[in-house]
């Protein structure tokens, strides 16, 4: 369910980035939709990186078949040359630490790891502000009704699912991952938070490597809806890097 209309772009050969895309069905029960991307030209045999991408717009807003989140992608992997999947499921990178989270709990984590996270702008929130969440009191406010939307909770927003330092969230230690790329926008409220977290992550004695990326005078996923500035076309190389 979406919250809010957005218009939508078919599956295509874009040829601006030359990548192909095309719909694939994961759960027949709940109908839940992937996009997969991957360049139009490849040579035979060649093995490309593979990446799994969730969109977050605050857990409910728009979805891969929204254009700019369709474009994003096309320059995503035309610029890193791998291949990429877009799950119609609203949860950024939040879902995508937990499973790596789960992953070290379970059997696999014996012999299955993440290679690498990449965080653009993700939704941490707590319930105590922090940095400039402290006087910027109508977008704290904001943020934090809008979780209570999405996710009614006893905990509010101290839920182990937004907030990663709460009494019983998974320990930072056991992320099964070898990388992680934290990106912040410095006008974005949840800016702070990003921080906090990143320290948090390189002190938590966690064996891989944490690396973060700040673009001055921007606001939550510019790139997104401005793709051919100067600073999103530089997040978007930075990406490519790490995902190779």
């Amino acid at each position: 369910m979406r919250c809010s209309y957005f218009p939508t772009v078919p599956p295509e050969l874009d040829l601006q980035t030359n990548v192909l895309s095309n719909y694939i069905l994961i759960v027949p029960q709940t109908g839940i939709l992937a996009r997969i991307y991957r360049p139009n030209f490849v040579i035979k045999d060649q093995k490309l990186p593979f990446e799994v991408y969730f969109q977050g717009k605050a857990f409910c807003v728009a979805s891969p078949v929204f254009p700019n989140y369709h474009n994003s992608l096309n320059k995503l992997v035309a610029e890193a040359n791998i291949v990429a999947i877009s799950i119609d499921y609203s949860a950024g990178a939040n879902i995508a630490l937990h499973l790596a989270f789960r992953i070290k709990k379970s059997n696999l984590g014996q012999s299955f790891m993440i290679l690498g996270i990449g965080m653009i702008h993700p939704y941490f929130w707590k319930t105590n502000p922090i940095g400039s969440e402290t006087v910027d009191r109508l977008r704290k406010e904001l943020v934090d009704k809008w979780w209570l939307y999405v996710c009614p909770s006893d905990k509010e927003c101290d839920d182990p699912f937004i907030n990663l330092f709460v009494y019983r969230s998974p320990n930072l230690v056991g992320l099964a991952c070898h990388g992680i790329l934290v990106t912040i926008a410095d006008k974005d409220i949840l800016k702070d938070i990003w921080r906090f977290y990143y320290d948090k992550l390189v002190k938590s004695g966690w064996r891989g490597k944490a690396e973060i990326m700040e673009n001055e005078g921007e606001d939550h996923v510019f790139h997104i809806f401005n793709p051919d500035c100067d600073k999103a076309k530089s997040l978007m190389k930075r990406l490519a890097a790490f995902l190779n």
